[in-house]
């Protein structure tokens, strides 16, 4: 390998696509163990709002049904469309709270979430680069010792007889990807912000 010093001239590096075949083959990507997901259960509920201190009743919220009984962590109220997806769509959730209380077993909370809802027949016969599975598997490695503030983890992974469901933290300005296509191409300092903030994560460690 070349060292910096020889490496000092180039302001601005660059590789042809004969730069690139000559390097030898391309890696395999790393294998990600499977992710567990949770059984997904969707229901209409009643909820209670701390702030007005009225319940009513909602529709289409989402939690993990457990095997053993225990009540679920969270509950996730599914709201309005945020985008479409290769493989369904992305909606805005309000995260919800077990209040243990029959007759109104939930209490909404300030936070937020994007739930990515995929569509296991697309994903079945939909043939394309982007594997959904591995997609899934690669964030819950990211995610293993908790959600990251700079780079994109998932909170749960459920899914039922319809859909795969990844609930993601909610980023109301966007992702960096959706960043990178409005700006096009990033001077050097702009990258280096943003890639500080993504080297601050270990991924690997």
């Amino acid at each position: 390998m070349d060292s910096l010093a020889d490496l000092s001239f180039l302001e601005n590096a660059s590789a042809s696509y004969t730069d690139l075949e000559l390097s030898g083959e391309a890696a395999s990507p790393i294998d990600f163990d499977r992710s567990p997901r949770g059984r997904a259960m969707r229901v209409d509920a009643a909820v209670y709002n701390p702030v007005s201190q009225e319940a009513r009743e909602v529709s289409n919220i989402i939690y993990e049904l457990h095997p053993d009984g225990r009540p679920p962590d969270r509950a996730y109220w599914v709201g309005r469309k945020l985008k479409k997806c290769i493989f369904g769509v992305v909606k805005e959730c309000t995260i919800l709270r077990f209040r243990n209380d029959a007759k109104c077993p939930w209490e909404v909370t300030e936070g937020k979430a994007a739930a990515k809802i995929m569509s296991w027949q697309k994903i079945r016969e939909l043939r394309h680069i982007e594997d959904p599975l591995k997609e899934v598997d690669a964030m819950q490695h990211i995610s293993r010792q908790g959600v990251h503030d700079n780079v994109m983890g998932v909170y749960d992974v459920l899914q039922d007889e319809e859909y795969l469901l990844m609930f993601m933290p909610y980023c109301s300005s966007g992702d960096l990807f959706s960043f990178v296509q409005q700006a096009g191409r990033f001077p050097e300092p702009m990258a280096r912000y943003w890639f500080k903030q993504i080297l601050e994560v270990s991924i690997l460690g």
